[in-house]
């Protein structure tokens, strides 16, 4: 530990130190914010260190204390100065975010930031020039790409919990999905991290049987992870309610809804959702195991419809028609110009829905809640009480299954 004539503290001990340090409530950042003082959360160099810089009396005659308990030389007086205190991050990340760019994982990750110190966790993108998005906010940020294995590698280094987010690929291309899960579990175990999160969807609620394309690289994952010996948890995460306009292709000038088929589906809420996986890695346990968070309550996609019409005074119609004629007419008929690719997916998702596929629920959502869930009734009224046009990713699929 050396102090200079600028009065700038570094500690170089031993790791142990630098993460006591780091642990102690009077240097965390959450501390800092909220005294009230001037006080700046800056980046070092490194993207894994951070200075706190604070205008009292009481943090320069803390590190003078510092310095002398440790035994080192004070070549200035510090006490006129202001000191910065360089703190090294931990021997382990405790926990890496994946997707933190993205809906789910942009949510889990405020929840860390609201409740875990700063140097417990690291957020990670696909796209390197979202460090500053990260960085700025005092966030540790790790690039990671599920195509490239030399990110992968370098990302999940150390990394105790990782959360695994589904990849935003294409639905449609089942192939890459399993590619890039692949090469996730793989680095994975060759990073040696202690406990992989993987978000995975609930066709067929908590069994292995659905046919649903979407679903079977999901569980295709589930059994990459079983294999590799990495311990587990896939969090089987509801249907978004928020994507209640693309699985009816409902835009807000529509006026005729059609659809192939109908049923029960346990729509939930993706903020509900997040804070629940969040609260769910934090709280640990769960060992390989598969868990299902929905939402207490079903809805039909004519019962969102009156919901639809009550909330918002339109006079919206639903029609059924065949699995080919909805095909056909899809991309013709499609303001957002999607392909028959999608239109056919969305043949199978609510072939899956009517089968009954979509309709299991579990209690494990309202326990961690320590509430219930916001039913889907409720949910789609406020999102709609808040914009009546309420719409979501309506060019693509990917995002509202992944997303």
């Amino acid at each position: 530990m050396t102090l200079n004539s600028t009065s700038s503290l570094t500690f170089s001990s031993p790791p142990i130190l630098s993460a006591r340090l780091a642990a102690t409530p009077l240097l965390s950042a959450a501390q800092l914010v909220g005294t009230g003082h001037k006080t700046q959360i800056l980046r070092c160099r490194s993207s894994h260190r951070i200075l706190f810089m604070k205008e009292a009396l009481v943090f320069q005659a803390i590190a003078l204390v510092i310095a002398i308990v440790v035994g080192v030389s004070v070549e200035a007086p510090i006490l006129p100065a202001l000191p910065y205190i360089y703190v090294s991050p931990p021997v382990t990340m405790r926990y890496l975010i994946t997707g933190a760019t993205g809906g789910l994982g942009g949510h889990i990750l405020e929840y860390f930031i609201a409740q875990i110190p700063f140097s417990d966790f690291a957020a990670s993108s696909s796209s390197p020039e979202n460090r500053s998005r990260f960085e700025s906010r005092g966030v540790n940020f790790r690039h990671l790409d599920y195509e490239n294995p030399t990110t992968l590698n370098r990302a999940l280094h150390d990394v105790e919990n990782l959360l695994f987010i589904s990849t935003n690929a294409n639905v449609i291309d089942v192939e890459k999905v399993k590619r890039q899960h692949r090469n996730v579990v793989e680095a994975a175990r060759k990073a040696n991290v202690k406990h992989v999160w993987y978000t995975s969807l609930p066709f067929g609620g908590l069994t292995n049987d659905s046919e649903v394309s979407v679903q079977r690289a999901h569980l295709a994952t589930e059994k990459m992870l079983k294999e590799s010996g990495l311990t587990f948890t896939c969090i089987r995460e509801g249907i978004y309610v928020e994507g209640f306009p693309l699985f009816l292709n409902w835009y807000p000038e529509t006026t005729l809804l059609t659809l192939p088929r109908d049923g029960e589906i346990a729509f939930t809420s993706r903020v509900e959702l997040a804070v629940c996986t969040a609260r769910l890695m934090i709280q640990g346990g769960f060992e390989n195991r598969i868990v299902l968070l929905t939402a207490g309550e079903t809805i039909t996609a004519k019962e969102l419809v009156s919901v639809i019409n009550e909330t918002t005074g339109r006079r919206v119609e639903l029609r059924y028609v065949s699995p080919d004629e909805f095909v056909d007419a899809g991309p013709r008929n499609d303001r957002g110009g999607k392909s028959r690719a999608f239109f056919e997916t969305l043949v199978s998702l609510w072939e899956s829905a009517a089968s009954g596929e979509l309709r299991t629920m579990d209690g494990l959502m309202a326990e961690i809640l320590g509430r219930v869930p916001i039913p889907p009734r409720d949910a789609v009224r406020q999102l709609l009480v808040e914009n009546r046009d309420h719409t979501w990713h309506q060019i693509t699929i990917s995002v509202f299954l992944f997303g």
